[in-house]
């Protein structure tokens, strides 16, 4: 017994002195030992001052079993609040095996808890604590300019001046030190540059943190530059301001000649050996998917002369599809310089660049890119690779009195400059205008009137010369093709200008002979003799880096030779400048490599592969030799050729989705570009379907008959392809009135990144129309249907629809044929004529194809061709998939490929009218007065649902026009889209009912009118307005027409029915009525009564709601 409690006293004393070595360990005064780890840390500081640097020493850590743990050593700093506990984290689990700093800041909390610790493999943990406190900072620091340099007598009080916006300005840089120990805190200085006028300093428009020098550029103007400076205990030193002027811009030479004055915004970049501006996407650049952007400062342009000198590649697949050239309303146009980005789908008035060459002028929507109108195209081509000169210029035409008369005049001049007489074998070549009117939308030959407006406003339509490029695929190797814009030359004049006089052209170089592609190494080479317009021809040859399309050492070149010392990359560069500083060249990128005329060699084995469509196998493993550059194994290239589908290769496996003769392809080239070529064979067999098997009913989701494609769902069978087989899916849809339906079935091809939701094939849309689209989601619809498609064929009744894609021959032609059948009627569609697809409609007889003007539609195979409009591999075979969207549920009953049917469901009937609203059961709250006076300041008059209430107004008005928005959803000034509204104008003497359509005022008589005769300005009017639905039956359940009723006098008392016509002539009962069939329920709805003045700006009105009666 004595000697277990001897044993258990000695256990105790062993943990207390483990205990105490712990707690001496705390204080940092010797190494953590316990268990098998052992942490060292020394010369923890214990005090500090707040905004001081605190330097923690680096740790080591030991295992008696595992050894150096120092690389684990990790380490917390801690602020503590009064009570102990951790009010923030300033440091954690940050390595400690290496110096690590913190900066205390703030005088509110000082103490602070630093803890190092470190774990094992076996879970065990050792940890040692430091206290640590802060002193309080109360003194500001002290902020002062450094007048080194350049600026040893710079006066804040004069500030910076004398400096162009086309050239740099430079501020001084500062010095922040602590009061109390001269403490460096520079890098805490705020220099933010405003606008002089900014009394508030509330805008900046830009802030630079440190004291370091800065060099930027501004547009024309008066700013102030403002130094702050608060240290890390919030006390803030006492400002410098001074003024900075920059004068308006040398608009005498080349602005590109200047890197200063562009911003390079994505796959843009300054060309600074050739002294240019290069926009566009290339196989070096960034592979992502973006538009490439520049844009040039300077100046803002509006109705400016702009004058640019480019030169563009030639396309080639993989390349830029359009380049955008633009300058009124461009984004960032608050900015005082811009980034570079402005190019990325500019959004007004633009000057694009087809895929072919042509161009044309354009007119763009609000914000989107997307065009409202291709203006005027030309005959001619840029995509050359020469150099041309264009001019631009856009002129606001405006009409004060009648506003509806303004217009926008584009003009555009070719290799000819604004002051030549053009005559008629010019235009179109060298010349060419278009007008563009203020209307009432974004529609084809016209602006909106809000936008119209912003843009004619200098204001807020003037905007950076801008520059972009597009591209929508990669070449067969899955890269972009090295096709560029070259912006040689820039210049800006006056709208009013006259003479244009600045030189942007560069001189022409030319030669009897040719710049060397290839030389060996060890070669000297004498350069052919060039002569040159202007200036004198100089030689210069550098050193290049293939990957980065840089260049790098020059090299010496005497009397037009120079020698090539090493195998690489190098580049050519002739060039010569005239007086004004353009200078033109000729380049040429060299390949220098040893002597060497034999080919790699590919070992493959060749044996043929026999697969099924869709079908995955392995791509055989080839090895690469080659006398000189040894192993070109990584180097060997692997893609697919065959009918009508090629693709580039990665991985070990691939599948091919076309029938027929395939070859996997293997190419390689050593660094002489001596090139070898290896191919396997594969032979494609269809994928045969039974065609008494309903596909559907194997889904785990086919319950009761049917299977549900909700909306956002997708079903999917791709257990086999689709290439040419006919497939007939038996299905019931349902959707809600006003929803965006759609539905989407796959013809052909896959769906791309992943996105199922929109595939990237062929594809096939429903809706209240039916399209055929070659690419995703609607970007390229070739075909469409207009009165086939109508909805009843979509409201809950089957439907057998029956689609079948062939390749056929019209004439000796190569054709895609879609055909597609509904109840087994074949469905006729109406072709779009889209650039570069040109589709038409067919009819078979006699096994023979040829053009009709009705029939199924037909795409020529060459769009699908390199360089074409829709990628190839659409036209490989794909899973059967049906995608819901926006409301759509899909029923499919039926699935199969390749059945015959000799019986098909009767067409369904549309049911009248359209789904009524809900019932309105109290009358809505009224407003009181309400003033409006130009967009968007609409105002709400009966803030709720009105119903069939009838409802009392008073109303006063200056000016011409307003709108009274009864149902729907308000949608631009016309109400265009959103429901019914009354409409008032001064010329047309009363109120018209303007629908979801919008009305034309080419045709007033399309729309009802109530005949109230003109009302005079300033004078107080009464009026009633009342709408009742007229419903399908007694169940009220659907409607079919709205009867919209109006009272109007000179008080309220003395209200009179106002006599309602159409087309000039009287209508009383149905007469009378509202159609609605073409609208839908959320357009028929009540939401309150809503009144906007129309156009914005231009008049006054001043309503007020008196009463409502709910009918």
């Amino acid at each position: 017994m004595k000697r277990k409690l001897l044993m258990v006293v000695l256990a105790f004393a062993f943990v207390l002195s483990i205990g105490l070595m712990v707690a001496c360990a705390d204080k940092g005064d010797d190494p953590v030992t316990g268990g098998d780890i052992t942490l060292t840390v020394e010369n923890v500081p214990k005090t500090g001052m707040v905004g001081r640097e605190v330097k923690l020493p680096a740790a080591s850590a030991s295992d008696s079993k595992e050894g150096d743990l120092t690389d684990r050593v990790k380490l917390n700093v801690d602020l503590l609040k009064a009570d102990g506990t951790t009010s923030k984290q300033i440091l954690f689990r940050v390595a400690a095996n290496k110096e690590q700093k913190f900066t205390p800041s703030g005088n509110e909390l000082l103490d602070y808890k630093i803890t190092y610790f470190v774990s094992n493999d076996a879970g065990d943990t050792k940890e040692v604590k430091f206290d640590f406190k802060a002193a309080a900072d109360t003194e500001a620091p002290v902020l002062s300019l450094d007048k080194s340099g350049d600026f040893a007598n710079f006066d804040p009080a004069t500030g910076v001046t004398g400096v162009r916006a086309t050239q740099d300005i430079r501020l001084p840089g500062a010095v922040g030190k602590e009061t109390a120990d001269d403490y460096d805190v520079s890098s805490r200085i705020e220099t933010r540059v405003y606008l002089a006028s900014d009394a508030e300093y509330a805008s900046p428009i830009l802030n630079f943190t440190g004291g370091a020098k800065q060099t930027f550029r501004l547009i024309e103007g008066n700013y102030k530059v403002r130094l702050t400076l608060s240290d890390a205990a919030g006390n803030a030193a006492e400002p410098i301001e001074y003024p900075l002027t920059v004068s308006a811009p040398d608009l005498s030479k080349n602005l590109i000649l200047d890197a200063g004055n562009v911003r390079c915004g994505f796959d843009s970049r300054y060309n600074s050996t050739l002294q240019q501006l290069e926009i566009g996407r290339t196989s070096y650049g960034s592979q992502a998917d973006d538009c490439a952007a520049a844009a040039v400062g300077v100046s803002k342009l509006h109705e400016n002369y702009v004058g640019i000198t480019l030169n563009i590649d030639p396309f080639q697949e993989g390349g830029e599809q359009i380049y955008d050239i633009g300058f009124v309303g461009s984004k960032n146009g608050t900015l005082f310089y811009p980034d570079g980005s402005e190019g990325s789908w500019a959004p007004y008035l633009i000057l694009r660049i087809s895929e072919s060459g042509t161009f044309e002028l354009r007119g763009t929507t609000a914000g989107s890119g997307s065009e409202s109108d291709a203006i005027v195209a030309f005959t001619g081509t840029l995509k050359d690779a020469k150099d041309h000169t264009l001019y631009i210029k856009h002129t606001f035409n405006i009409d004060a009195a009648d506003p509806s008369k303004s217009y926008i005049r584009s003009q555009i001049w070719v290799d000819v400059t604004p002051d030549t007489e053009i005559t008629d074998a010019m235009k179109g070549k060298n010349y060419a205008e278009y007008k563009l009117a203020r209307g009432t939308s974004n529609v084809k030959g016209q602006l909106e009137s809000g936008l119209f407006d912003r843009l004619a406003d200098e204001a807020t339509g003037a905007g950076w010369l801008t520059f972009g490029a597009a591209t929508f695929s990669k070449n067969a190797q899955g890269q972009y093709y090295d096709d560029i814009m070259r912006i040689k030359g820039v210049s800006m004049y006056a709208a009013d200008e006259t003479e244009f006089a600045v030189d942007i052209a560069r001189p022409v170089l030319t030669s009897e002979g040719s710049l060397p592609q290839r030389v060996t190494v060890g070669e000297t080479v004498t350069l052919p003799v060039f002569t040159s317009t202007e200036g004198v021809v100089a030689y210069d040859v550098y050193k290049f880096d293939y990957a980065t399309r840089t260049v790098g050492e020059k090299l010496a070149v005497n009397e037009r030779k120079v020698k090539f010392e090493e195998a690489g990359y190098y580049y050519i560069v002739v060039s010569a400048k005239d007086e004004n500083g353009n200078m033109g060249y000729a380049d040429q990128i060299v390949i220098c490599a040893v002597e060497d005329n034999e080919a790699p060699v590919i070992d493959v084995d060749d044996t043929v592969i026999n697969v099924k469509v869709g079908e995955a196998f392995d791509i055989p493993v080839a090895t690469v030799t080659d006398n000189v550059d040894k192993d070109l194994t990584e180097k060997v290239n692997v893609g697919v050729e065959g009918p009508f589908y090629a693709s580039n290769i990665s991985g070990t496996k691939t599948s091919i989705l076309t029938e027929g003769e395939h070859w996997l392809v293997y190419t390689v080239s050593d660094f002489a570009e001596n090139k070898a070529e290896k191919r396997v064979k594969v032979v494609v067999k269809g994928d045969g379907f039974d065609a008494t098997k309903n596909l559907v009913a194997d889904n785990k989701d086919y319950e009761n008959g049917e299977l549900i494609v909700a909306p956002g769902a997708l079903y999917e069978y791709g257990d086999k392809y689709v290439y040419d087989q006919k497939v007939s899916v038996l299905m019931s849809t349902e959707y809600a009135d006003g929803s965006n339906q759609l539905l989407q079935i796959n013809l052909r091809g896959s769906y791309a990144d992943g996105n199922k939701e929109w595939p990237s094939g062929i594809v096939m849309r429903f809706g209240a129309t039916a399209d055929i689209s070659l690419i995703k989601h609607d970007s390229l619809i070739v075909a469409s249907t207009s009165n086939v498609f109508n909805t009843a064929y979509w409201r809950g009744e089957d439907v057998l629809l029956q689609y079948q894609v062939k390749n056929i021959k019209v004439g000796d032609a190569d054709y895609v044929c879609f055909m597609v059948w509904i109840n087994g009627k074949a469905v006729q569609y109406s072709v779009q004529n889209k650039p570069g697809v040109e589709p038409i409609l067919v009819s078979e007889n006699g096994g023979a194809w040829t053009q009709s003007e009705s029939g199924f539609v037909a795409v020529p195979v060459s769009v699908f061709a390199e360089g074409g409009a829709a990628p190839r591999g659409n036209l490989s075979a794909g899973p059967i998939r049906i995608v819901g969207y926006n409301g759509w549920v899909a029923h499919v009953k039926e699935l199969y490929v390749g059945k015959e049917y000799t019986q098909y469901p009767a067409d369904p009937q549309p049911p009248e009218g359209i789904e009524a609203p809900a019932k309105v059961t109290a009358a809505p709250e009224l407003n009181g007065e309400q003033v409006v006076n130009g967009a968007p300041s609409d105002k709400t008059i009966a803030k709720g649902p009105q119903g069939e209430s009838k409802v009392y107004f008073k109303l006063r008005k200056t000016g011409g026009e307003m709108s009274l928005v009864l149902t729907g959803a308000a949608s631009g000034e016309w109400n265009n889209g959103g429901g019914l509204s009354l409409h008032y104008r001064n010329d047309y003497k009363g109120f018209y009912m303007v629908t979801n359509g919008g009305r034309d005022d080419a045709k007033p008589e399309r729309d009802f009118f109530f005949n109230t005769g003109a009302l005079a300005d300033d004078t107080d009017y009464y009026f009633a307005v009342q709408m009742k639905y007229v419903y399908t039956d007694a169940s009220q359940t659907r409607v079919k027409a709205i009867d919209v009723s109006m009272w109007f006098g000179s008080s309220e008392d003395g209200l009179s029915a106002v006599e309602k016509t159409f087309g000039g002539a009287a209508v009383t009962g149905e007469a009378g009525y509202l159609n609605v069939s073409a609208m839908s329920t959320a357009q028929i709805t009540s939401n309150g009564i809503l009144i906007l003045p129309s156009p914005a700006g231009t008049n006054t009105m001043t309503v007020t709601g008196i009463r409502a009666e709910l009918a």
